[in-house]
């Protein structure tokens, strides 16, 4: 498992003539499936573009780099996924508040989301540390809140 976290700004290299494209941004996730649809990087040069790379193009995930095959063309985001890596609020199955997300896991090799790191504030990180959630799917007709299930969250010590 790598944390997304950890990914943010790593190199972004074409597996074809192996030379750096760019930056990473950010990650885009299918809440529906936990599945990793693909990741935005920022273009070398005076202009930066955000280009999206679905993740069928990503050849290797290793800290500190990812190589693609870069597509031929410009390719749109899709629309079912979101970036989660932006503070999204954690509720449980009743609606009860939880924390926001901080970090996420991604199973390098299935391009997979594994599990949410969240965290309830500073100072509860520090007291109790932050939760793990295994299981999460995207609550209906809402943007930014996740539902979690009650009874897949995991502590972990602060």
């Amino acid at each position: 498992m790598i944390r997304q976290s950890t990914l943010i700004g790593s190199s972004v290299i074409d597996s074809n003539g192996q030379h750096m494209l760019g930056k990473v941004r950010s990650f885009a996730v299918c809440l529906e499936d936990s599945v990793l649809s693909g990741m935005i990087y920022a273009t070398n040069g005076i202009i930066k573009r955000s280009m999206f790379v679905p993740c069928q193009r990503i050849t290797q995930i290793e800290s500190g780099f990812i190589t693609i095959d870069k597509p031929l063309k410009s390719i749109k985001h899709p629309k079912c996924t979101m970036d989660i890596s932006k503070r999204l609020e954690v509720v449980d199955q009743n609606g009860n508040e939880l924390g926001f997300v901080m970090d996420f896991f991604i199973d390098e090799h299935d391009c997979r989301i594994d599990s949410l790191e969240v965290s309830k504030g500073v100072f509860e990180d520090v007291v109790c540390g932050r939760f793990i959630v295994k299981e999460f799917s995207r609550m209906e007709y809402s943007e930014k809140i996740i539902a979690a299930f009650n009874d897949k969250i995991i502590q972990k010590e602060g």
